[in-house]
């Protein structure tokens, strides 16, 4: 069997154990990983695990993460097609970041301010 893992999977054992949730997620991945390390199951890799890990601000994460690039059996390269594509998405990204999410962000500070939070 192959796997591909997204950046979040590599990056959940670094989060908050406290919530079941997010541990037994965690628990699943490393299971998934123990697999790859004994060849049941073959780890796929894309430069976009690349790219985004490049972002992460931690370097030990960060390095923790690439060392699995040299266990994956296959690599997925970035396309000229796909890369066009990231060229055309970057300005409709920032054009909808300005009108769409910033006057979301607005109205749910000013529904926050207006009304007192409740407890999970």
């Amino acid at each position: 069997m192959r796997l591909y893992l997204d950046l979040c999977c590599f990056n959940r054992p670094f989060d908050d154990q406290s919530q079941t949730r997010v541990r037994v997620e965690t628990d699943a991945k490393l299971e998934l990983q123990a697999h790859v390390s004994t060849g049941k199951v073959e780890l796929i890799w894309s430069y976009v695990l690349d790219y985004e890990n490049a972002q992460n601000p931690f370097a030990e994460r960060r390095e923790s993460i690439a060392r699995w690039r040299s266990v994956a059996v296959d690599r997925v390269p970035e396309s000229e097609s796909l890369a066009r594509s990231h060229d055309i998405w970057r300005p409709l990204e920032s054009s909808f970041m300005t009108r769409c999410m910033q006057p979301a962000r607005r109205r749910a500070r000013r529904r926050s301010l207006s009304r007192p939070t409740m407890p999970c």
